[in-house]
């Protein structure tokens, strides 16, 4: 039986400059091939945070944007906060939201959402989410 390839996970999120959906679907699919790639996701965030350390403008918010979304599938949720408020964009509000939502910081989070639907990011989600935060 051959094993199936492993998404590389630097190349995804080092290597190439974009980060949008498409590149947090890749990277959810990378981490249910196992606990190898929980591993390398740690490696590819230290690189993402010396990366975004010696960038300005928006290079650095492209960088922090990779680093929230790293951080947040981490689990490392104020780490993820703290990259995803130096971002921008529709992607960076919502991932904020989610991260927010897991820190219990419910109005925030609230928030995040908002600018999220604002900025474009697909409504069905945003409102999931927040019909969420408000059975709560």
């Amino acid at each position: 039986m051959v094993e199936p390839l492993l998404i590389d996970l630097k190349a995804l999120l080092v290597e190439r400059e974009d980060c949008d959906a498409g590149t947090v679907q890749k990277l959810r699919e990378g981490l249910a091939q196992g606990k190898t790639q929980y591993r390398t996701l740690r490696e590819v965030t230290e690189a993402l945070r010396k990366k975004a350390e010696g960038a300005t403008g928006a290079v650095a918010k492209r960088w922090q944007l990779k680093l929230g979304i790293a951080s947040f599938f981490l689990g490392h949720l104020g780490e993820a906060v703290e990259a995803l408020k130096q971002a921008e964009g529709a992607l960076a509000s919502f991932y904020l939201g989610r991260a927010l939502l897991e820190k219990q910081d419910l109005d925030e989070a609230l928030k995040a959402f908002e600018r999220a639907e604002k900025d474009g990011y697909t409504a069905s989600q945003v409102q999931l989410q927040r019909a969420g935060i408000l059975r709560m």
